[in-house]
C-alpha cells in the first residue's frame, strides 16, 4: 500500500511540475541551458582526480561512535570501507599543478582532516587531489561531516552502516553516495550533482543549486527532502512515505518512477 501511495503522489507532483515548467518561458530555458553547462563542468568522474603517487597520511584506531570531520579546499574526499582493523588515510595528489597536502589531527573521540594553517586557494590546478579515508568494516561513526570547496565527495559503502549522522557540504563539486545506511543523511552541493544509490536512512535530505539530484534504489523510513534550484530531480525505486516527502525543483523538472 505504501508503494501505491508513493506512485499516486508522484504522478500528481509531476503534473504540477510539468505545468510550471511549461510556463517558465525563454528566460528559464536559458537558465536550464546554463545549468547543463555547469553540471558538465562539475560532475566529472572521480577517476579523473588524483593520479599522483599515493602518500599515507595516517594509520590509527577508529572506534564506534567517534567523529570524522573533513574540511578541504581544492581536494576531493572519498570514504570507503576496508577489511583491516585500523583506519587508514591516504592522499593522491594531482599529476599536474600545485596542491596542498591535508593535515590529520586526532584527539579523543575525533579525527579531523583539514588544510594546513593559513592555507590559501591555489591557482594552476586542473585536477583535484584525492583524500581517501578507509573505515574498518563494522565500525559505525557517531557523526561524519565532510566539506569541500572546489572538490567533490564520494562515499562507497558495502551495504554497511556507516554512521549515525552523515552531513556533506560541497561548493563547486559533486556528491556521490552509494550503498550504506545511517540514521540521518544530509548532502548539499552548490554547482554540482548530488547522487544517492542504495542508501538506507531514517531521514534523508538532498539539495543542490545549479545541479541535478538523483536518488535511486533507496529506502527512507522518516522524512525525505529532495530539492534543486536550476536543475532536475530523478527519484527512482525509492521506498518512502510520501506523506513525509518534500520533493521540489525550481526552474527544473521532477521525474519519479
Amino acid at each position: 500500500m505504501k508503494r501505491k501511495k508513493f506512485k499516486i503522489a508522484a504522478v500528481c507532483f509531476m503534473m504540477v511540475a510539468g505545468l510550471m515548467f511549461a510556463s517558465c518561458g525563454l528566460a528559464d530555458t536559458i537558465n536550464l541551458a546554463v545549468t547543463e553547462i555547469v553540471q558538465e563542468a562539475t560532475s566529472f568522474a572521480f577517476e579523473e582526480m588524483g593520479g599522483g603517487p599515493t602518500q599515507n597520511l595516517a594509520v590509527g584506531d577508529f572506534f564506534n561512535g567517534e567523529v570524522l570531520y573533513v574540511n578541504l579546499i581544492n581536494n576531493a574526499v572519498s570514504i570507503e570501507f576496508h577489511d583491516e582493523a585500523m583506519m587508514r588515510i591516504d592522499f593522491s595528489p594531482p599529476t599536474t599543478g600545485q596542491y596542498v597536502v591535508p593535515v590529520v589531527n586526532t584527539t579523543s573521540g575525533r579525527v579531523e582532516i583539514s588544510d594546513p594553517p593559513n592555507n590559501i586557494s591555489l591557482t594552476g590546478n586542473n585536477r583535484n587531489g584525492v583524500l581517501t579515508v578507509y573505515i574498518p568494516r563494522g565500525v559505525v561513526a557517531g557523526n561524519m561531516e565532510l566539506r569541500t570547496t572546489n572538490g567533490a565527495v564520494r562515499i562507497l559503502g558495502n551495504n554497511d552502516q556507516l554512521a549515525r549522522s552523515v552531513e556533506i557540504v560541497v561548493t563547486n563539486g559533486m556528491v556521490d553516495m552509494r550503498d550504506f545506511s545511517a540514521d540521518n543523511v544530509a548532502a548539499r552541493s552548490t554547482n554540482g550533482t548530488v547522487s544517492g544509490n542504495g542508501l538506507t536512512a531514517g531521514e534523508l535530505a538532498l539539495n543542490t543549486t545549479n545541479g541535478v539530484v538523483n536518488l535511486r534504489n533507496s529506502a527512507v523510513t522518516g522524512d525525505l527532502t529532495v530539492r534543486t534550484t536550476n536543475g532536475s530531480i530523478t527519484v527512482d525505486n525509492v521506498d518512502a512515505d510520501m506523506d513525509n516527502a518534500d520533493i521540489r525543483a525550481t526552474n527544473g523538472v521532477v521525474t519519479i518512477r
